[in-house]
C-alpha cells in the first residue's frame, strides 16, 4: 500500500491496533483480563467512564491528582473488599494502565506516576501483618500416578483416558498445565499455541509398529511470537510406571480417534461428549482424586505437582542441570538448541524417570537454583 493512498492512515490505525491486541495473552488487548474487567465494573459502580483520556500538557494538576486518587480507590477496593493480594493488585494497575494507553493513546491520569498507589499497597501489605502464604505443592511420584489412575479410571471410557493421558504427558514432559490444557481466560485456538491432536506424531519401524513419540507444546513463559512456537518433547512408548507414548497412541488411534482432517481443530485433551478442551481446574480436581486413590493426601496437590514430580524424577535418575533447564524450558534460551541436539539423552532420561521410585518428592527442583550464566530462576513458575 502506497503512503500516498487516501486510506493509508486508516489502514495503519487498524493494523497497529490489531498488532497491539495480538501482543497480549488473550489476543484482544487484555480486554478479558481480570484487571480490566474489574476496573470496568469499579468505574461503572461509581457512574464513571472506564476510559479517561486526559491531555498530559493542558490538564490541570488538580485533575490529574483526582485521577490518581481514583486508581488508589480501585487498588484499595481490590485489596480490602475483594481479598486480592497487594502484589497482585500492583500488577493489575500496570495492566489497566497499559490497556488504557492501547485503547486511548494516553495512560491514566495523563501519565502521572502512581507512586502514591504503590506506597499505599505496600502499607496495606504491612497492615496485613505477614506476606500472603505461598501455595505449598508437592510432586507426584510416577508410582502413585500409576496406582491412582488404575484404581480410578476405566480404559474403556474416552474421557477417563483423556484425563489419565494428560497427567502422564504433564509429568513425563515436565510441562506447565496451560501448555496442554486450557488455562484461565483462554479459549481453544491452535494458531495461538493451544495443543491439538495434530501436535502428536509417532515414529514407526519397518513393520508399522510405533517405537517413539513426539509431543509438541509451547513454552508459555516465552515472549512475543515465540510463545506460539511449539517445541518437541520426545516421550518413550513404555516406562516402568508411566507409558506416555503408549497412552497417546491408545488415546488418539483407538479410544478417542478423530479423522486426520479434523486433528488440527480438535483439542489434544478433551471431553469427547462436547469436544471442549479440558480445563486446568478440571484437571486439578481429577489429579487430586487420583492422588487420594493412591493413598496420598490431596490437599497439597495441584496441576503443577506433575511438573514438580517430573523434574524431581529426572534429577533422581541422574539428569544434569543443563538437561533439566532444557526439558523444563526454564528461562535460558539455551534450551532451544539443547533439546534438538540431545534427543537420545532426553528420551533415555525420561524413560528412566517414568519408572523411578522417587524417595523424596517434596523437594521442588533439587539443586536448580539461580544460575548467573543462565540468568534464570529455575523454580519460578507461577502455576497451580
Amino acid at each position: 500500500m502506497s503512503v500516498a493512498q487516501p486510506d493509508f492512515l486508516d489502514a495503519f490505525v487498524c493494523g497497529a491496533k490489531a498488532a497491539a491486541d495480538a501482543y497480549c495473552a488473550d489476543g484482544a488487548g487484555n480486554e478479558t483480563h481480570t484487571a480490566v474487567t474489574s476496573w470496568k465494573a469499579f468505574t461503572k459502580t461509581l457512574f464513571l467512564p472506564c476510559l479517561r483520556p486526559l491531555d498530559p500538557v493542558t490538564t490541570p494538576l488538580s485533575t490529574k491528582l483526582e485521577e490518581v486518587d481514583l486508581v488508589r480507590a480501585y487498588a484499595w477496593w481490590r485489596v480490602t473488599q475483594c481479598g486480592t493480594s497487594p502484589p497482585t493488585v500492583r500488577q493489575y494497575v500496570g495492566i489497566i494502565n497499559a490497556w488504557h494507553e492501547r485503547v486511548t493513546g494516553v495512560y491514566l491520569a495523563a501519565s502521572m506516576p502512581f507512586h502514591s498507589v504503590f506506597t499505599m499497597l505496600q502499607g496495606l501489605e504491612v497492615l496485613e501483618g505477614r506476606p500472603p502464604p505461598k501455595k505449598d505443592r508437592v510432586g507426584c511420584r510416577p508410582r502413585d500416578l500409576r496406582v491412582g489412575i488404575d484404581r480410578l479410571y476405566s480404559p474403556a471410557i474416552p474421557l477417563h483416558v483423556n484425563y489419565a493421558t494428560s497427567m502422564e504427558i504433564g509429568h513425563a514432559g515436565i510441562l506447565r498445565a496451560c501448555e496442554y490444557v486450557r488455562g484461565k481466560r483462554k479459549v481453544f485456538d491452535p494458531s495461538r499455541g493451544s495443543a491439538s491432536r495434530a501436535d502428536v506424531t509417532f515414529e514407526l519401524d519397518a513393520s508399522g509398529e510405533a517405537i517413539g513419540c513426539c509431543f509438541h507444546a509451547v513454552n508459555s513463559k516465552a515472549k512475543g511470537v515465540e510463545r506460539f512456537r511449539k517445541l518437541p518433547h520426545y516421550l518413550p512408548m513404555d516406562g516402568g510406571y508411566l507409558s506416555p507414548g503408549r497412552m497417546l497412541l491408545y488415546l488418539t488411534e483407538i479410544v478417542d480417534w478423530v479423522p486426520k482432517s479434523e486433528r488440527s481443530s480438535t483439542p489434544m485433551f478433551r471431553d469427547p461428549a462436547s469436544n471442549e478442551q479440558l480445563h486446568i481446574d478440571r484437571l486439578r480436581t481429577e489429579l487430586r482424586k487420583v492422588m487420594q486413590a493412591a493413598g496420598r493426601p490431596p490437599r497439597k496437590v495441584g496441576t503443577h505437582s506433575l511438573r514438580i514430580g517430573g523434574a524431581t524424577a529426572r534429577k533422581f535418575v541422574g539428569g544434569s542441570r543443563r538437561h533439566l533447564m532444557a526439558a523444563g524450558k526454564w528461562s535460558s534460551a539455551a534450551y532451544l538448541a539443547y533439546l534438538r541436539q540431545c534427543k537420545a539423552e532426553s528420551l533415555s532420561l525420561v524413560q528412566a524417570a517414568c519408572g523411578a521410585d522417587v524417595d523424596d518428592f517434596a523437594n521442588e527442583f533439587f539443586d536448580i537454583e539461580y544460575d548467573p550464566e543462565m540468568r534464570a530462576f529455575a523454580g519460578s513458575d507461577d502455576e497451580e
